[in-house]
């Protein structure tokens, strides 16, 4: 569930992205996965589109998360980037809380670390 307000554009980094439509404060709470949005599912009976979506929390590493919201267009920074969201504390669902990594300027693109994704090396195509 995302607690920024985003929108959803052509992205330079892959296809789709996800943009602040707002400035966003360092260690602001940007995303947590939660059940009234979002779903689980075991990762053996996930579809691709599920997959591509999703992703899978080294916290439950044969579950795959899917985002029910616009949090689904998030990418991963260009290899010699940082990630502008980092991981926070765990949650009541278990599950790390996204909060940002720095002030982030309106209009800039969320990225999230391949780490949080157990599955992006499949993603990357690595």
């Amino acid at each position: 569930m995302l607690y920024v307000t985003c929108t959803i554009r052509p992205s330079k980094i892959h296809g789709t992205g996800l943009f602040a439509a707002t400035n966003i404060l360092k260690n602001q709470v940007l995303y947590s996965w939660h059940p009234s949005i979002d779903s689980r599912k075991p990762l053996d009976m996930a579809s691709d589109d599920d997959k591509h979506h999703g992703y899978v929390n080294p916290l439950l590493p044969n579950t795959l998360s899917i985002c029910g919201d616009n949090a689904k267009w998030w990418n991963f920074p260009l290899t010699e980037e940082a990630p502008n969201s980092i991981e926070g504390d765990i949650s009541e669902f278990n599950e790390r809380i996204m909060v940002a990594a720095h002030d982030i300027l309106c209009g800039t693109e969320l990225t999230i670390d391949p780490s949080t994704d157990l599955d992006y090396s499949r993603k990357l195509g690595i």
